[in-house]
């Protein structure tokens, strides 16, 4: 099983044995994450503006991701900041791309489907990266997943060395907890998802801290 809260699951709906499940969760390719260029240099690679903090959103645009919310916040931020968002299929992209516009969100660029090797570049090109699942977060068969799913994006983001804002979700404090490892805001708060992503570009001691905190204990979550 992948969250204790899938474990749980299965003891208490289908009554298995826990005795005969192992809880493991997702992880990552930590290789995949050394030696990359500066935060610089994968900006020139990437065509991402220098002068201008990236919040970063990487992943599946499914229902119940927080899209929705990010462009809303984006509204209120500096203009000197980016909202980015990596990843998503057409139909999904397209619906996003057309909200965004209504809504008038000036400082978000979607990028579309990227080739999974360089969602590590993206990652680390950015100061802040955002994970802001809802309760009704989806699977790709519109299935809602949020109160057993593991996301293999947190391991990623963990390995960049960023500092993470997530939703406060049971199954994102199995691995993350705010102030220690990632930022977590209550999941439908427009406001706190603002405020969590001023924190994390303006206490720089904060930040450098959860972010290293992340990375360090990542380790622990590896394919290996």
């Amino acid at each position: 099983s992948i969250s204790n809260s899938l474990t749980k699951l299965y003891i208490e709906r289908y009554k298995i044995n826990p005795q005969r499940i192992i809880t493991k969760h997702d992880g990552v390719d930590l290789e995949r994450f050394t030696k990359l260029p500066t935060k610089e240099e994968l900006r020139r690679e990437l065509n991402l503006p220098q002068d201008k903090k990236i919040i970063c959103y990487a992943g599946s645009l499914y229902r119940g991701r927080g899209i929705e919310l990010l462009l809303s916040v984006s509204r209120k931020l500096p203009i000197d900041l980016l909202m980015l968002i990596v990843g998503g299929r057409r139909g999904d992209l397209d619906r996003y791309k057309g909200m965004a516009l209504n809504m008038g969100c000036t400082n978000v660029e979607f990028r579309g489907f990227v080739p999974n090797s360089t969602v590590p570049r993206y990652l680390v090109a950015s100061d802040v990266l955002v994970m802001p699942y809802q309760s009704s977060a989806e699977d790709p068969s519109g299935r809602v997943q949020a109160n057993y799913m593991c996301p293999l994006k947190m391991f990623e983001y963990m390995a960049s060395g960023r500092p993470i804002v997530a939703s406060d979700l049971g199954v994102i404090r199995e691995v993350l907890r705010d102030r220690e490892n990632a930022i977590l805001f209550e999941s439908s708060d427009e406001v706190g998802l603002f405020n969590s992503i001023k924190v994390a570009l303006e206490d720089r001691e904060l930040a450098q801290r959860i972010a290293k905190n992340a990375q360090d204990e990542v380790k622990k979550y590896t394919w290996t």
